[in-house]
């Protein structure tokens, strides 16, 4: 037993990694940016939601460790933030093949180098009130994680209210109970409105598609549900770098488009999940409609002041 001990206290610390996914369109909220996509854009001429996005967890990793997946028609709109180095390495996608494809091509660029990474994570265009409140759950995660006290933690949020727009997390009481941490017992994707308040009633929580895990545990599970995916993907760190772009172009162009949350995690079991509570101020701002009621609802908790909402954007570039 000495001997083991001496050994773990010897074994270093996974390094932790940061995917922000940021490749998506935004269409929904085109009427408010211009069709700028809501990730690259800034609700009150500051830093876009992606820079806030990074800045929110940079305290975890360093750019050197951080991954930003976005297509390559988003490259201009990059090239436009003022804090892009922080968004540290950029895998850009030759084009959109859902969010499981994505996730995918980053976790087997981390894998390349970093084989024990543990990663977080984090869509790039959520509104979030309380940034501390919100690390503290980032903290927890990814000790539990590090401790092996769980394999893969979700994120979810403490509803208000019975929102037919979210997707959901049911819980089950169980072994992570103890740690603030329950287990996943089912995902619900947009429930109708019955199924929305008997979700809220049974004490589920809204799914922010915030998680973190081994990077080596999550690629397992694509090698379970989406082997085609995976195995097409194994050969890229054999693939020179001046080819690789040529090779991404090739493989995308025969890529089915694949959902992480329906094809990936939906079928997986031994999940869990830690809730941040309602007044970390949480919002995936995916229509005008859900933008203004969060900047209804929190911004007297926010640090800055935010204007009034408008059918207009405060950043005037145009796509």
């Amino acid at each position: 037993m000495a001997v083991l001990l001496q050994t773990a206290l010897k074994m270093p610390t996974p390094p932790l990694w940061i995917v922000v996914l940021a490749a998506g369109a935004g269409t929904r909220l085109a009427s408010v940016t211009e069709g700028i996509p809501k990730q690259f854009w800034s609700i009150d001429g500051g830093p876009s939601l992606v820079e806030q996005t990074v800045e929110r967890l940079g305290h975890l990793a360093t750019p050197e460790r951080t991954l930003t997946v976005i297509n390559r028609c988003h490259e201009r709109h990059v090239s436009r933030l003022a804090g892009v180095a922080a968004l540290g390495r950029l895998v850009a996608q030759p084009c959109d093949r859902g969010t499981a494809t994505g996730i995918a091509l980053a976790l087997a660029t981390i894998l390349e180098s970093a084989p024990d990474a543990i990663v977080l994570l984090t869509p790039s265009d959520h509104g979030v009130a309380r940034p501390r409140l919100f690390r503290k759950g980032v903290d927890e995660g990814v000790a539990a994680v590090r401790a092996g006290r769980a394999g893969i933690v979700l994120f979810g949020v403490e509803p208000d209210a019975a929102h037919v727009d979210y997707g959901w997390i049911a819980l089950r009481r169980g072994r992570h109970e103890h740690d603030g941490i329950q287990d996943v017992a089912t995902f619900v994707e947009k429930p109708g409105p019955i199924e929305a308040a008997r979700l809220l009633t049974a004490g589920a929580v809204w799914n922010t598609m915030v998680l973190v895990a081994r990077a080596s545990a999550l690629f397992d599970l694509y090698r379970r549900f989406l082997p085609e995916l995976a195995d097409a993907l194994v050969p890229l760190s054999r693939v020179p770098a001046d080819r690789r772009e040529e090779y991404l172009t090739e493989l995308y162009a025969r890529l089915p488009s694949t959902d992480f949350s329906s094809d990936v995690l939906s079928p997986a079991k031994g999940l869990a999940v830690y809730t941040w509570p309602a007044s970390v101020g949480w919002s995936d701002l995916g229509t005008p409609e859900r933008l203004a009621r969060w900047l209804a609802s929190d911004a007297q908790s926010i640090d800055r002041r935010l204007p009034a909402f408008s059918s207009r954007p405060v950043n005037t570039q145009v796509a």
